[in-house]
């Protein structure tokens, strides 16, 4: 799962990704590392901001303003989508929906929520960023047995607040 991020320091005031200049630099610096780390063919994607207020997904409806909180295993946010040196895992965060956008990524196209994540502890990731163990790519039942063996293992890092999209499929409403 892409998820498209702008870090702020906790000091900082949360930059918008509902401003379609933001959210087209934040997408080329994402760009940029995926090419670094040869993985440009599955994540270059291109998002266009939507005027929808409301979106729907599999009978949940997410609303501009709404507070909600991921469900699943949505993945990671990566290191350059946050300016923290590793990636973090994103299950169980809550956050407040700010807008919607369409994104492209070849053929395929999804509509993705915006989310302001709430600051939080978040956990740091330990799976190698390019996915490769001595040369040799990890299988998914290698990368699953080797997050859930991690996650108790795992550094906790104190997060602000920042953006990022998220597919809604991963969404649920908080209370």
């Amino acid at each position: 799962m892409l998820l498209l991020t702008l870090a702020t320091l906790a000091s900082e005031p949360v930059k918008s990704l509902c401003d379609q200049a933001a959210l087209d630099a934040r997408a080329a610096a994402a760009n940029a590392e995926y090419t670094r780390l040869n993985m440009l063919d599955l994540m270059r994607s291109e998002h266009k901001l939507s005027d929808r207020r409301t979106q729907a997904y599999e009978g949940v409806v997410l609303e501009v303003g709404q507070h909600v909180r991921t469900t699943g295993n949505p993945g990671t946010v990566k290191p350059v989508e946050t300016g923290h040196a590793r990636e973090l895992r994103i299950v169980g965060k809550t956050g407040t929906v700010m807008c919607f956008t369409d994104s492209r990524s070849g053929s395929s196209s999804m509509q993705l929520a915006v989310v302001r994540w709430d600051p939080a502890e978040w956990a740091e990731d330990a799976v190698p960023l390019d996915h490769m163990e001595q040369g040799r790519m990890y299988s998914m039942e290698d990368l699953a047995e080797l997050s859930r063996k991690l996650e108790k293992e795992a550094a906790r890092v104190s997060i602000g607040a920042f953006e990022s999209t998220i597919h809604p499929s991963y969404l649920v409403a908080a209370p």
